[in-house]
């Protein structure tokens, strides 16, 4: 069976059936961080599946690494989600600047049970890309001539992490603070 509700839909209460379990959302409470079946969905996307049979798959892993262990490739890591085509682009940037900066390419699906901080922070903002062990770089977009310049600075030991960093929770909790 399938759940379907408008993205304009104001609730008083409802209960949603996830992986077995029974949730409930009271008041005209936010969908944002509602599972359905291994799937988070916001109130904007709500129509969702929630058959047992539509099991959601993780993009988390490698996607590509440098065959040369011994140099020192920086590791880029995409955090991102199962169908972001944003994403996508920014992957084909990656991967079209490999061969002048060689990095190696790693996914974080936001969606997956033991990332939730990350999904917290970047839910409104993949794809957001780190250096790994150096931090933020950028969300959203990116040209090859940011990626030249970033994976040659994380290369040569230049990178620092960029301001700007999004936090999607945080943000959240201001503004409930200020209405409350």
């Amino acid at each position: 069976s399938k759940l379907y509700v408008p993205a304009t839909a104001s609730f008083s209460a409802l209960s949603v059936r996830n992986n077995g379990a029974i949730r409930s959302i009271i008041g005209n409470a936010s969908l944002q961080d509602t599972l359905f079946y291994g799937r988070r969905t916001s109130i904007n996307n709500f129509c969702t599946s929630t058959d047992d049979e539509t099991p959601r798959r993780s993009v988390s892993g490698m996607i590509y690494a440098e065959d040369d262990v011994n140099a020192n490739h920086p590791v880029v890591q995409i955090f991102t989600k199962e169908g972001c085509t944003l994403c996508d682009k920014v992957q084909d940037v990656l991967k079209s600047v490999r061969e002048e900066q060689p990095h190696t390419l790693e996914a974080v699906d936001i969606t997956d049970d033991d990332k939730n901080m990350w999904f917290s922070k970047y839910k409104y903002d993949i794809p957001v890309l780190h250096v790994k062990s150096s931090g933020y770089w950028t969300k959203h977009k990116l040209t090859a001539d940011d990626a030249l310049l970033a994976i040659k600075q994380a290369r040569n030991g230049d990178f620092t992490a960029r301001d700007g960093e999004p936090d999607a929770g945080e943000m959240e909790r201001r503004q409930a603070e200020r209405r409350g």
